[in-house]
């Protein structure tokens, strides 16, 4: 996997985000106990969360309100891990692993994490 995408790492991160993003609709499926339709689109559904990505291909996910999940993960090593993230007050969550982390939010598009620029990923019909 390393040796076949290494010139071209950012096909693994939009690999990674898109079955992330079939995870979440999985798990969506199961807690409600609808089916979970899987189809091809170029825009996300209409329910997805908000989803941001960083430079290095780690993500950050609004699970529900007050509620994060970042994704992080050696992507050419096929490791990954995910710290679900609570607000304590804002601007501060508590995460997973223990860590307090900070986030602010400039705009709709940009997410500052931890000291990381995320941003939203766009579609081929997006301007």
């Amino acid at each position: 996997m390393a040796a076949l995408y290494a010139a071209r790492p950012a096909v693994l991160v939009e690999y990674v985000a898109a079955m992330r993003r079939y995870q979440a609709a999985a798990a969506r499926a199961d807690a409600t106990g609808l089916a979970m339709r899987l189809e091809m689109s170029a825009e996300p559904p209409p329910n997805e969360p908000w989803t941001w990505i960083a430079a290095s291909g780690d993500s950050l996910r609004r699970v529900k309100a007050g509620m994060f999940k970042l994704s992080t993960g050696s992507y050419l090593g096929n490791w990954f891990s995910d710290i679900e993230c609570l607000v304590v007050e804002w601007p501060t969550f508590l995460c997973s692993d223990g860590r307090k982390r900070k986030m602010s939010a400039p705009d709709a598009e940009t997410v500052i994490f931890e000291g990381a620029d995320y941003k939203r990923p766009h579609t081929s019909s997006d301007p």
